[in-house]
């Protein structure tokens, strides 16, 4: 959902385009946009996310809305202006916190998610998630507090690029993806020249091979980067079990003390250390 009144507005110095910083990339190039101006509403978003085909289809766009199961997780993204308990909307009235919270629980009664999370960038943002049923399933951040303002980032002139939340959160996220390539290739270099000198040529049970693995991760976890909501992170773990394949007890604690001393000595990582 989104109004798309920005690209083409005689103030954007980059006409069609979508940016957040002067000199970055276009976002709106490849963009698939459902609803847009008058359909960027209350009754949309509510639609949207309850799987409301009905109350969808009211409205001008591609009556898409979730279709997602207990065996999903949802992510929402709101920046809009707001005040303590509402919700502006381009169209129509705003969302109250009392619709937010009820949407959500429609939602989750619904079988709508297994997970969802919301991040909202507005104004006294913080109001609309206070007093929500929060757990393991439902969790929220927001750019203000229920009696703070939100701010513009990256102005040049009377034009800014970004808001502060949204942008720090994405740049902080774009930037450990790329801290965690270094490191993980780094140290794959590093394991492979330790490994190769002291492999033997036979082939291990697969208990040990499970447990090279296993305490491989378990350790790069513990010492290297923190994988708990870095869900990016998973998909390279298994590189680790071409170290395993040949070797011995000997071979693995030689392992593990390489990961240890490399991730401990290393200042870049201490930088991600704790962060989540």
């Amino acid at each position: 959902m989104m109004y798309d009144d920005v690209a083409y507005d005689p103030g954007n110095p980059h006409p069609g385009e979508l940016r957040n910083i002067q000199n970055g990339p276009d976002y709106r190039k490849g963009m698939v946009v459902d609803y847009r101006a008058t359909s960027v509403n209350k009754y949309v978003f509510q639609a949207v996310l309850t799987g409301n085909t009905v109350l969808a289809a009211f409205y001008e766009g591609s009556g898409r809305v979730l279709k997602s199961t207990t065996a999903d997780n949802v992510f929402i993204f709101y920046s809009d202006h707001g005040a303590y308990n509402v919700l502006g909307m381009p169209s129509g009235p705003p969302i109250t916190k009392s619709d937010l919270q009820s949407y959500i629980e429609t939602a989750r009664s619904a079988g709508k998610f297994h997970k969802l999370s919301i991040y909202v960038e507005a104004c006294e943002s913080g109001s609309m998630l206070s007093g929500l049923e929060k757990d393991d399933f439902v969790n929220g951040l927001t750019a203000s507090s229920a009696t703070e303002d939100s701010y513009a980032c990256n102005c040049a002139g009377p034009i800014c690029y970004a808001d502060l939340f949204s942008y720090k959160w994405i740049t902080n996220s774009e930037q450990k993806r790329e801290q965690f390539q270094e490191i993980f290739n780094n140290l794959l270099q590093i394991l492979r020249v330790t490994t190769d000198k002291f492999q033997e040529d036979h082939e291990l049970v697969k208990d040990l091979q499970d447990y090279c693995y296993e305490t491989l991760v378990l350790q790069f976890d513990e010492h290297c980067f923190p994988l708990r909501n870095n869900a990016f992170a998973f998909g390279s773990l298994r590189r680790f079990r071409s170290f395993c394949v040949k070797a011995n007890s000997n071979v693995i604690q030689r392992a593990i003390n390489t990961m240890r001393l490399y991730c401990m000595g290393n200042s870049s990582i201490a930088e991600v250390q704790g962060v989540e």
